[in-house]
């Protein structure tokens, strides 16, 4: 259920880019020409706009679960090529599921539309017609939301198989979101290890959030609200192993310092 907002969010950006570009790039209607009305053509193309409805959430499904399972393969690949973890840190399988949905989903619209121009034939320019006709968006309008939609479903790709944190013996491999690059530090690069109770939400609100942040030498930060397992008993196995590493004590606060 955690994932419905996030996913009710994207529909409504995919919505919003089919009506700027609908702005953008009008439709040159000669393209789509019938002397065939609405209820003509949705008479005639009933049957086959079910039967792709069908298939186009089939293959959506499908694709999420080989989508969801290959980009898992691969990032716990990537990070089992490391030596000498003791714990890692690695996206939410919430992060993964709605990833794999996103490429499903635009899998799925190539798909069905080879296979509609495949079952179709010399009728795939009326349908065409037909979809302009119902909903005033033109194939080209489609295809430049798409390349978009696919463009930012890449970066989430990308991003999220390279993100991780891996707490190994002898030393700590940060890898942010969206960061370019791994940096290690030693567990002698650690200044502060602090475990703050609050922070001021976006709207300005004070907020119970008991999380941890680690502090570096060079003044960066790691924060278990962002990098870490999102549970705070489960981040506290991390933070006791920083503990036995650097011999340290937590710092206790109710705000972050800086």
């Amino acid at each position: 259920m955690e994932n419905i907002p996030t996913l009710a969010i994207t529909l409504a950006v995919i919505f919003f880019l089919f009506e700027v570009f609908k702005k953008l790039k009008p439709t040159d209607i000669s393209t789509f020409q019938t002397d065939k009305t609405v209820e003509q053509l949705r008479k005639k193309y009933r049957k086959y706009d079910l039967l792709s409805l069908a298939f186009f959430w089939l293959f959506i499904i499908i694709l999420t679960f080989v989508y969801y399972f290959l980009f898992v393969w691969i990032s716990d690949f990537r990070i089992s090529i490391l030596k000498e973890i003791v714990i890692v840190v690695k996206p939410f399988i919430a992060a993964w599921i709605l990833t794999a949905f996103f490429t499903a989903m635009l899998t799925a619209t190539l798909i069905t539309i080879y296979l509609g121009k495949w079952k179709l034939k010399a009728d795939w320019d009326e349908y065409s017609a037909y979809g302009y006709m119902k909903s005033g968006y033109s194939p080209k309008v489609g295809s430049i939301v798409m390349r978009t939609f696919a463009i930012i479903t890449a970066i989430l790709i990308i991003g999220f198989l390279d993100w991780f944190t891996a707490f190994r013996q002898d030393d700590i491999i940060v890898n942010g979101l969206f960061g370019l690059g791994n940096k290690t530090y030693q567990y002698a690069d650690i200044t502060d290890i602090r475990d703050i109770d609050k922070l001021e939400a976006p709207n300005g609100n004070i907020v119970e959030d008991k999380h941890y942040i680690i502090v570096f030498n060079d003044g960066s930060k790691w924060n278990s609200r962002n990098n870490g397992f999102g549970d705070y008993k489960s981040d506290t196995g991390i933070i006791d192993l920083i503990e036995n590493k650097t011999g340290r004590q937590l710092t206790k606060l109710e705000f972050d310092l800086d």
